[in-house]
């Protein structure tokens, strides 16, 4: 698919991708200063299921604002692709809240680190996802 995003809109994008992201990130920024403040301990922010929340809110919003994009465009789009999309998706929401419940009943360090990388691939999605919606919007 040919992008007919110029450089001074992929600035732009980039610059309202981060602006959306920093307002997830915030709290677990917070969190992290109160963390290493009051434990002074590497180990109680991977024991922290809040990572795997703020996975579960980005996966969500992802789907919202792609899905939002598609019934905007009002053009025809490939169904089986939106599909495919949505179920990958909902599985890293699915996940993320089976980690969160997880850390809730009994965290430990494999699931830390485990929640960290599925924020990590949620992040990266967030703005992977996000320059595809943009792209649809333009095309609209």
């Amino acid at each position: 698919m040919a992008s007919s995003i110029t450089n001074h809109k992929k600035r732009v994008l980039l610059a309202n991708l981060t602006a959306g992201y920093l307002f997830v990130l915030l709290p677990l920024i917070i969190l992290v200063l109160i963390k290493l403040l009051h434990f002074k301990s590497w180990q109680s922010i991977l024991l922290a299921g809040d990572w795997s929340l703020a996975s579960c809110i980005i996966f969500g919003q992802n789907v919202a604002n792609l899905s939002k994009a598609v019934v905007a465009r009002g053009k025809e789009i490939q169904s089986s692709m939106f599909v495919f999309y949505f179920a990958r998706r909902l599985i890293g929401v699915v996940i993320s809240l089976v980690i969160y419940i997880l850390m809730l009943i009994e965290p430990n360090l494999y699931l830390g680190i485990l929640q960290i990388a599925l924020f990590a691939w949620a992040s990266l999605k967030y703005f992977t996802d996000g320059i595809v919606t943009e792209m649809l919007k333009s095309e609209e």
